[in-house]
Order: structure tokens, then sequence, then C-alpha cells
């Protein structure tokens, strides 16, 4: 479905002083860019390859879970990952989280990063190899990164583990904790971690992009990739389509995603909801049966994601009036600069009203928000059709990318 064009102003940060009104890349959906996309998909074959070929054994009798994506970015493979650390805990299973620590500290390191309950101790390095944090470490995003800050919140009291090899994150949190499941964040394609399950997250409206792989397109790998997976999930199934509600539009891509992978497996969709809750007692849940109201007005998006319109739509489908939106590149570092500039465009336009994603909140919050009416638009998750929890009560059996 063609998305609509803003009738909004969009701006993207210039240098360190003002916005335009244009992105400062050019797109790479190009047809002319599809010899470099065959260059691409044979060098990730040959990579692949190598890295299966020096795998360890998983060693460990957890139950390891790959939440992954064919697309780069915004696939919503962070906010299920902690639907699925919770989901698993609220079911009497003891699970642990494992990512890479995107453009943090942990990420650089050349060890593996843990993070502990805020009222655990000690906290420092314990061997050359492993270095522990408490939740309430200062600037904790830029030790495990944005999105592991947000799962932090969204999953107090269970173990976190980062570092770019993330085989050895996995075994040294079951090493410390003794988890029965761990959830891998954005592993489809980390060839060298051994797991269990695959499960796949897809979009609900436009499963493979435009089918190509980047640069030419927005795929990791071929759509024939999905034969790996145990398990495929549709985000966004509650984007209106033609009409066709939620459980209809599940039941065609069923049948898609059986025609795809060959074999029947479990298919589910994922309808999002929005709480707007003020900054201040982020990251609690809103009382059940009650949705925060939304603010009123005029109100200006803030976001550093993937997929900024997405957000913006979800707004819009909310019930909001964007009148402004400022969109940072994904995993975007705030500065101080880059607030007070946020400030005077709001200032200028007359916006009192900001609305971010959880995602940024987490770093805004370390160096200051603007100066603002501040709500941040928390994601709720609500899984149709069949339940990917389930597949991850099978008992252990051969790693799915090792085929």
């Amino acid at each position: 479905m063609p998305r609509q064009a803003e009738s909004y102003d969009v701006l993207y940060p210039v240098g360190g002083s003002h916005f335009s009104r244009a992105p400062s890349h050019r797109s790479f959906l190009s047809g002319a860019m599809r010899p470099a996309s065959f260059l691409y998909a044979g060098g990730s074959n040959v990579v692949r390859r190598i890295r299966v070929g020096g795998r360890r054994g998983a060693g460990v009798s957890a139950v390891v879970v790959s939440v992954g994506n064919l697309e780069v970015g915004g696939s919503g493979k962070t906010p299920f990952a902690a639907y699925l650390v919770n989901e698993l805990a609220r079911r009497g299973s003891r699970p642990a989280y494992v990512s890479r620590g995107f453009k943090s500290a942990a990420e650089r390191l050349g060890a593996v990063t843990v993070l502990l309950p805020r009222s655990a101790e000690p906290a420092g390095w314990v061997s050359s190899g492993v270095r522990l944090l408490r939740e309430d470490t200062e600037g904790l995003s830029r030790s495990i990164g944005d999105e592991g800050a947000m799962v932090a919140a969204r999953c107090p009291g269970v173990p976190l583990a980062f570092s770019r090899d993330r085989q050895r994150a996995v075994e040294v949190i079951c090493a410390l904790f003794n988890p029965t499941h761990v959830v891998l964040d954005d592993a489809l394609q980390t060839w060298s971690v051994a797991r269990d399950v695959d499960i796949v997250l897809l979009d609900a409206v436009h499963p493979v992009g435009n089918g190509r792989i980047i640069p030419a397109g927005s795929l990791r790998e071929a759509p024939g990739a999905l034969s790996r997976a145990h398990a495929i999930g549709f985000n966004g199934i509650e984007i209106e389509c033609k009409g066709i509600d939620g459980q209809e539009r599940l039941a065609g891509l069923r049948e898609w995603a059986h025609e795809m992978v060959k074999r029947p497996i479990p298919v589910f969709g994922i309808r999002r909801r929005l709480s707007f809750l003020e900054a201040a007692v982020v990251p609690a849940e809103p009382t059940a049966g009650e949705t925060p109201a939304p603010p009123e007005g005029r109100i200006a998006a803030l976001s550093s994601v993937g997929r900024p319109h997405r957000f913006e739509e979800s707004l819009r489908a909310h019930g909001l009036t964007i009148g402004l939106a400022l969109r940072f590149p994904d995993h975007h570092r705030y500065r101080r600069s880059d607030v007070e500039r946020i400030e005077e465009v709001l200032a200028s336009r007359g916006i009192s009203r900001v609305v971010t994603t959880e995602k940024d909140w987490v770093k805004l919050r370390e160096i200051g928000p603007p100066r603002a009416e501040l709500r941040v638009a928390c994601l709720d998750l609500e899984v149709l059709g069949d339940d990917p929890v389930a597949i991850c009560e099978k008992p252990r059996a051969t790693p799915a990318a090792s085929a």
C-alpha cells in the first residue's frame, strides 16, 4: 500500500546548527544498484559459510531463540524480543536477553557486558572478559545502546548481556544465571551463534520490501532465507488495508508464508497500540482496561528510528495531530546542542507538545529533554494467530542456522 504524502512539515538535522526539509542521504531503491546487490549477496554467502563452519557448540541447556528479520531496520525486533522475554517470565520460565549493543561501548569492547538489577553487587570487571553493570548506571544507553536501555526498562530484573561476540554472551549469561531461555535480538544473520529457534518478523503490508537485496533494496538476504524460520510474525497487522480486517489479512499472510517456506509453520500477527505516558512515569504500564489520553492540539513527533514514517503514521492513527516531525538518524546519540535546536524550532512553530519513542526517551533523559510538554509513546503488543511462545518450549534441537 503506497504511503500517503505527509500533511505536516518534516525536518532532518543538518550539521550541528539547523534542520533541513531533505534527508542528508539518497534513497538506495534504484534498479541501477542491482549489480552491487549481487556482489553483496555473494559476499554474505561466503561470510555465512565461514562463520557457520567456525561456530562453537552452544554448550548450554537453555533454549536459544533468535528474533530476526530480512530487512534493514525498523521491523519491531526489539519490542517483540522484550515482549517474548516478559511473556516467558509470566509463564514461569527464567529468560535472559542477549544483544550486540549496537553503537554502544559494549559493542566496541572485546568483553561481555552483563546488566544486573539495581540491588545487585558487585559492579565492575569480574574478569578480563566480563564487565558487570547495574540498571542504575549513569549513561546506561551509552554503555549498552538505546535498544538495550529500552529493554532494561521494559524487563526489570531479567539478566541482559551485550557483546559483538553473541555466542560468548550466551555462554556467559547461562553460566551466571542458568536461564531456561535466551532471547537473541536481531540474530537471523548472525551465523556464528548457535540457536534452537528462529522467529522472523516481516512487515504486514510489504513483507519483503521491493524484493531486492541492499543496496538496490532493503533486504539483507533473499526471500528464500525464510526457509530457516521456525515461525514468522507479521508486524503492523492493525494497519488498514483495503477494508480487510486483521484476522482476514493474517489468514492470507499465513498462506503466503507457508508457500514461501514450503511447509506449514506457526504464523502470527502483531497488533500495536500506543500509550502516551508522561515522561516522569515511564516505564510504568497503564492500568488494566485504561488507556492514557493522547495529547491534544498540534504536536511535534521526535524520533531517531529506522522507519520514522511508521511512528508518525501510528500517532495519526491514534488521533494525534502532527504539526511537525523531527527525524534524526536511526540510533542517533543526542547531544545538548540537539536539544537546544529542537527547542528553537518548536518555539518558531508555536508548538509546545512533543511525542517521542521509548528508544529516544532513554537517551534524552540522560542529557535533559527539551523544555516542552513531553509524552512518550509506549508500545504495547498484542499477538494474533499462533502462539510464538509455544514453539520456544520445544526440547533442544539442532540449531536452525546450521542447516
